[in-house]
């Protein structure tokens, strides 16, 4: 934050500098929007941080007022959307690569579900073939762990030891993050 809060205020700078006669920035609707918004995001991230190791404030249950105010302060952080919206409207090429992004992760999501489908039906098969014998009780002694195995040694067999050294041998919730990685 204190990065993206220097960057900020340093962008704000140039601009307020960039004014000819320092009295019109006053007159700029958008200069005067940023610097409200930039004066809450120092406030929250440099004055609060500053206050709370200068005053000796404890952060303890019950303590409401203080904790309050800082939602509230993290709230007014929200605003700073407007910059985001006002980044859309002055480059429209953004606005269709963000419609793109969702289109294609409409598509995306679909293939995802119907491969964790296929790989559910396959899990039960193979759970059910392979019931009693040593290859089944191995890696396929229950659906979770049959699909977990068909996924991880199937598709990542070089992600295996790496999940498994990570997890501790219970990894089937691992290999979502694989593979959205």
């Amino acid at each position: 934050e204190n990065a993206f809060c220097t960057y900020f205020f340093l962008e704000l700078l140039v601009r307020f500098a960039a004014f000819e006669r320092k009295c019109n920035c006053l007159r700029d609707g958008w200069f005067v929007l940023d610097l409200l918004l930039m004066l809450l995001y120092v406030l929250d991230t440099w004055l609060v941080l500053i206050l709370v190791y200068a005053g000796g404030i404890r952060f303890e249950p019950g303590g409401g007022s203080m904790m309050t105010l800082l939602r509230m302060l993290r709230m007014a952080k929200l605003c700073r959307l407007t910059r985001l919206a006002r980044l859309l409207r002055a480059v429209p090429e953004l606005v269709i690569i963000v419609k793109g992004i969702g289109f294609a992760s409409r598509s995306v999501t679909i293939f995802f579900m119907f491969w964790t489908l296929i790989t559910y039906a396959f899990a039960i098969a193979i759970r059910e073939l392979t019931e009693n014998t040593e290859v089944g009780n191995l890696y396929f002694r229950t659906v979770p762990e049959a699909m977990n195995t068909l996924l991880l040694q199937g598709l990542f067999p070089e992600s295996v030891q790496l999940l498994d050294s990570i997890s501790g041998g219970a990894t089937w919730y691992l290999w979502p993050l694989t593979v959205f990685f």
